[in-house]
């Protein structure tokens, strides 16, 4: 990919964020509250989503400090803990088992690895 269209396509990304981050950060507080109000069944919640998110490439940290605010510093901590830990296992695991021949197909076609 050239760069140009590596710049095009961050520009593109900026602008997908922005427009979702002015139609649903007001929503944020609202999401705090149910989470927070839901208990043990929050704490779930909150780690699939974690796991499932982080596996997409979102960054872990993003769900540290939600974890922190929505729990508390101890809570935070052992949450999100269980869920970098689950989420490390199920890459793992399908990266081994699953993708392990897409990779191999993807990586003998490219000459400079």
């Amino acid at each position: 990919m050239t760069q140009r269209w590596r710049l095009v396509a961050g520009v593109c990304l900026l602008m997908v964020a922005g427009f979702l981050g002015r139609q649903f950060g007001h929503r944020i507080p609202e999401l705090e509250l149910w989470i927070a109000g839901q208990g043990f069944i929050g704490w779930i919640v909150f780690v699939a989503v974690a796991v499932v998110l982080t596996s997409i490439f979102v960054p872990d940290t993003v769900f540290a400090v939600m974890a922190g605010m929505l729990y508390g510093l101890w809570g935070g901590t052992a949450i999100i803990t269980v869920a970098v830990f689950l989420a490390a296992t199920l890459d793992f695991f399908l990266a081994r088992h699953w993708l392990h021949g897409v990779v191999r197909r993807w990586m003998a076609g490219q000459a400079r690895l």
